[in-house]
């Protein structure tokens, strides 16, 4: 009798049909999310609101975390092998989106969890390092796009309650977030898709963009004290922080430094300009002030030093100590940031 050769395990395959070990890897494969599914949606939906979003509101993340992220980290965001967990991703934010009541500020904790994070966390960093390199940008539309979608949620943030306590701790934290990647992002898009790819000068002369940030700038303003009155644990959970807890200083100084010098190109910055006020109060509590705090490491502090001597910093200090010497010698009485419009514009 002839001896067969060896059966390969691909001819073995065939005998059994494939069918079979296709079935197997599909089974575990529904296992393996049923399970971090369930995991995650009970963290999500026991003795909180809104469990029907909430259930929703894990799935999404489940795709996001298990498959998006790493697939978009490994071959670049929008690669074809995502697209499947991408569909599966927005039919849980749509389903939770209407599960939500309209009035409900948990709408915005959905978009945040799900798009500003896809944002946050892939789209952001690519741009951040090919700007730095003065890289060309092929997805200028697509960024305004998102910073547009960012702004409109911003605003949104701020207009309703939420039932969830620990989204309520969390809000301003979380607004604090959207406001601050705005305002470092938008003018640097903006102008790149003007065509400039060094300064910021289509940005400061548009009187519509520096309109949205003097909106964002008082409603960072209004909310803090709102938050203050209404959520004080909203602002504990900020302040109390090891990292951003001078980042609203921060962004209110960025705004005025914007608006002020918009105002210097169309000449009617003044010596008593609210925002020029402003801007040197910010920035000297950030050199100053903030600097004995005992969380201030060594990084955070290079990292406010270096911000406040990049090139748009040091223009508009230039302007206020030729045209207004008077403020640089001695500093007016501080801006009470949560009135400041009382000063006038």
């Amino acid at each position: 009798m002839t001896e067969q050769p060896p059966k390969s395990i691909l001819s073995e395959i065939r005998r059994l049909g494939w069918r079979r070990p296709a079935r197997v890897l599909f089974f575990y494969f529904f296992l393996f999310n049923l399970i971090i599914y369930g995991l995650v949606a009970s963290q999500q939906t026991i003795g909180r609101p809104h469990p029907v979003a909430k259930l929703c509101m894990s799935g999404a993340v489940v795709m996001y975390k298990i498959y998006i992220s790493p697939l978009s980290k490994a071959f670049g965001h929008g690669n074809p092998l995502t697209k499947p967990f991408y569909l599966v991703r927005d039919a849980f934010y749509h389903a939770g989106m209407k599960a939500l009541p309209e009035n409900d500020a948990e709408r915005e904790m959905l978009w945040y969890l799900i798009r500003y994070t896809e944002f946050h966390e892939l789209v952001e960093p690519v741009f951040r390092r090919e700007d730095d390199a003065r890289k060309p940008i092929g997805n200028l539309k697509e960024l305004i796009r998102w910073t547009d979608e960012i702004h409109e949620h911003a605003r949104a943030m701020t207009r309703h309650s939420f039932r969830d306590s620990y989204f309520r701790k969390a809000r301003f934290n979380i607004f604090y977030g959207t406001i601050w990647t705005y305002v470092t992002l938008r003018p640097a898009i903006y102008s790149r898709a003007a065509g400039d790819s060094f300064y910021f000068n289509p940005f400061i002369r548009s009187d519509s963009e520096i309109a949205r940030l003097e909106e964002l700038q008082q409603l960072l303003i209004e909310f803090r004290e709102r938050t203050r009155v209404q959520e004080p644990e909203g602002l504990d959970f900020f302040y109390n922080g090891t990292d951003r807890w001078f980042g609203d200083t921060e962004a209110i100084n960025m705004t005025a430094l914007f608006i002020a010098l918009n105002r210097h190109e169309k000449k009617q910055l003044r010596c008593d300009d609210p925002q020029a006020k402003l801007f040197l109060e910010t920035r000297k509590t950030l050199l100053e002030d903030m600097m004995n705090d005992k969380r201030m490491t060594g990084e955070l502090r290079s990292n406010i030093v270096e911000g406040q001597n990049h090139d748009q910093f040091i223009q508009l200090l230039n302007i206020l100590t030729e045209q207004c010497p008077q403020l640089m010698r001695k500093p007016d009485e501080p801006i009470d940031m949560r009135n400041w419009r009382e000063h006038g514009r």
